[in-house]
This record gives structure tokens, C-alpha cells and sequence, in this order.
């Protein structure tokens, strides 16, 4: 696996058996319009993963919203206690 991690923005790949191609599609929603490079393009939240025709391997994009962003703040501000933090 490889990634580029910042806190609002994620890049990267990972590959998987192709044997779990099926179940893995299955959580995501194709998103047609955003296959590229002969990768097929599948989408959840905020994530875009481009599936390789092998289907065994992807790439990977994640841009938080401004919504998520806003919610991510508010949960960081947010004490917790002591039973909640593991």
C-alpha cells in the first residue's frame, strides 16, 4: 500500500485478492463518469477508488468536503472522556 496523507486530502493505491473484488464493489457506487485510463471508477463518501482491469489492484483519492470537513473539527473539539478514548 501506498499513500500521500494530509489531513483533508489522501492519495494512493492498495492491491487486494481478486477474489474479493466482488464483495468489495459491492459497498461502493459505480461512478461512471470518473473511469480513467482503462481503471473503472467506484465512489463512497468522500473516497474515489479506480479499479484495475485485473481486479486485484486500485488507486485511491480521498478530498473531504466542506460538511466533513466541519464535522471532523467539531468531533476534534469536542472532549472526551477518559472510557471514550479507547
Amino acid at each position: 500500500m501506498k499513500n500521500d496523507l494530509d489531513l483533508t486530502i489522501s492519495n494512493g493505491g492498495f492491491a487486494f485478492e481478486s477474489s474479493d473484488h466482488d464483495e468489495f464493489t459491492a459497498q461502493l457506487t459505480r461512478t461512471r463518469s470518473s473511469d480513467k485510463n482503462g481503471t473503472l471508477a467506484y465512489s463512497y463518501q468522500d473516497w474515489t477508488f479506480w479499479i484495475y482491469p485485473d481486479k486485484s489492484r486500485c488507486d485511491f483519492r480521498m478530498i473531504l468536503t466542506n460538511s466533513n470537513n466541519k464535522a471532523n473539527k467539531a468531533e476534534m473539539a469536542t472532549p472526551r472522556k477518559p472510557s471514550d478514548q479507547f
